[in-house]
């Protein structure tokens, strides 16, 4: 058989596998409510994609990494946030979640008020992962809690690992896009 002709079964074979095999995306967020303060980061198989810092100012966001600072004004109305939900709402459909993790250090200076402030956010996130269990029922969610008795702390840390094809991607964009024109005609 000549090389040309394999060549030429093998290149749509490899798209093809790349566009419907699952990538493998972990999103990390942390945030301090008492200094305003959290960090952002990306990972695609493994891979750094992006790190930012972000604190939000108003209505403001500022992001910023080694290299740069950016502001980002948001803008919570308009034709471009509906886009934005749909597209969100579209692809939650198609993302399958694989783990959730979150960690919390809580304090409040006062061993029976850190005791209950940690138990009330116990009762939130696990009500929250009852609602995305009922959902996604393959993902493992995972809690992890750190009363601190005697000191005055608030930090909350969420780990999410989930899988997305590009198929699902393309299709999620298309779908919102197509809907968005028909709702501009009508």
């Amino acid at each position: 058989m000549d090389a040309k002709f394999v060549w030429l079964a093998v290149i749509p074979a490899v798209i093809i596998l790349l566009f419907v095999l699952p990538i493998i995306i972990e999103v990390r967020v942390s945030f301090n409510p008492l200094y305003n303060r959290g960090v952002i980061a990306l990972y695609i198989f493994r891979i750094k994609a992006f790190y930012y810092f972000f604190s939000f100012h108003g209505s403001v966001i500022k992001l910023e990494n080694e290299k740069s600072l950016k502001v980002v004004q948001l803008k919570f109305s308009g034709r471009s946030l509906e886009i934005l939900q749909s597209f969100t709402k579209e692809m939650w459909q198609k993302v399958k979640l694989k783990s959730l993790c979150v960690y919390y250090n809580v304090g409040v200076e006062d061993a029976f008020g850190s005791a209950m402030a940690c138990g009330l956010l116990n009762q939130i996130f696990m009500q929250m992962f009852v609602q995305i269990k009922n959902r996604k029922p393959t993902a493992t969610l995972v809690l992890f809690d750190n009363v601190l008795y005697n000191k005055f702390e608030c930090e909350l840390a969420c780990r999410a690992k989930i899988l997305l094809s590009f198929w699902d991607l393309f299709y999620s964009f298309v779908c919102v896009i197509f809907r968005a024109k028909v709702h501009n005609r009508v």
